[in-house]
């Protein structure tokens, strides 16, 4: 059985009626959080905090995206964030 990843902490992600405000030290501590269980993992062991996570997501390719969105455009799926 596998460790638990640890979770986001909750004033991260929940607001009442607006965005949650960013909490540097909350976001440190969860990298912390999963640097620690990535290192002890005994198959699959590295390196790695969810901000790295995030940041190695965001500068892929995002080739795929596009090829969704496409389909779901011809399947009559309105995109609204499309500039005209």
């Amino acid at each position: 059985m596998p460790d638990q990843k640890p979770r986001l902490p909750r004033q991260l992600v929940v607001g009442e009626d607006s965005y949650p405000t960013f909490q540097a030290d909350a976001m440190a501590d969860y990298d912390q959080a999963i640097s620690d269980y990535y290192t002890s993992r005994g198959s699959n062991a590295r390196p790695e905090t969810f901000t790295s996570l995030v940041r190695r997501h965001l500068g892929a390719d995002q080739k795929h995206r596009d090829e969704i969105g496409a389909i779901l455009k011809a399947q009559g799926f309105e995109m609204p964030q499309e500039l005209k």
